[in-house]
């Protein structure tokens, strides 16, 4: 079963492999009696239900991509997300997603690579591409990260087990693990159970957290964007 997001690892670039990320500290035993005695398929719809609740919260990671070290920063509020995409050589980018719009910026080598000759790089500088819904692309949609029940790919939830326990920046976790040797999910077994982090074998880490924050996601200023 693919565990993993299809969120961030939702960038089109996503098809590589990278290291197996280190584990956290084991911790003994899950604080919360309740969740310790689910099956690994409550654990993760009891996860998403949180989630859902929250209705806010901030996805940071560090991924390898085909060799290439992604580092991603993402805000989530309601149905809108802003997305910070650190892509190495290939340079960085943000993505807003707000009121079923999308708009784009990157920095010069972003273009660039992007095969952008040197008079539309110079034309976007500083500025914001309005995206057309033809143009929309994995890159760009990160409506998937707004909505937790299509966050976590549920299609074989069953073969989740739940594999031990373990403490993440000092809050006991739930740990399940997934029997093909793919990854693990981090579920908070104190307060309430969102999730916290997916190691996953091929792809890097994400870390969940700012459950409930409130952030500020805003279409850019008009004389900020430019069309694609």
């Amino acid at each position: 079963m693919r565990l993993f997001v299809a969120a961030v690892v939702a960038v089109s670039l996503l098809s590589g492999c990278g290291p197996k990320s280190a584990a956290p500290a084991a911790s003994p035993t899950p604080t919360v009696t309740g969740l310790a005695a689910m099956s690994a398929s409550e654990i993760v719809e009891t996860s998403i239900a949180a989630l859902k609740k929250a209705g806010s919260y901030r996805i940071k990671g560090d991924l390898v991509v085909e060799g290439l070290d992604v580092i991603v920063d993402i805000k989530v509020q309601a149905s809108d997300a802003v997305a910070d995409l650190n892509l190495g050589e290939f340079g960085s980018a943000t993505v807003i997603n707000v009121g079923g719009l999308t708009y784009l910026r990157g920095d010069d080598t972003f273009w660039r690579k992007g095969g952008a000759p040197a008079a539309t790089v110079t034309a976007r500088k500083g500025k914001w591409m309005k995206v057309k819904n033809g143009d929309r692309n994995d890159l760009l949609d990160f409506n998937v990260l707004t909505d937790p029940e299509k966050l976590f790919e549920l299609e074989g939830v069953d073969k989740l087990v739940v594999s031990d326990s373990a403490s993440l920046s000092g809050v006991p976790a739930i740990v399940l693990k997934d029997e093909g040797g793919m990854g693990r999910f981090y579920v908070a077994a104190q307060g309430e159970p969102y999730p916290l982090r997916l190691n996953a074998t091929v792809f890097g880490k994400l870390d969940f957290s700012e459950f409930g924050s409130t952030f500020d996601i805003q279409a850019p200023p008009a004389d900020k964007v430019v069309s694609g």
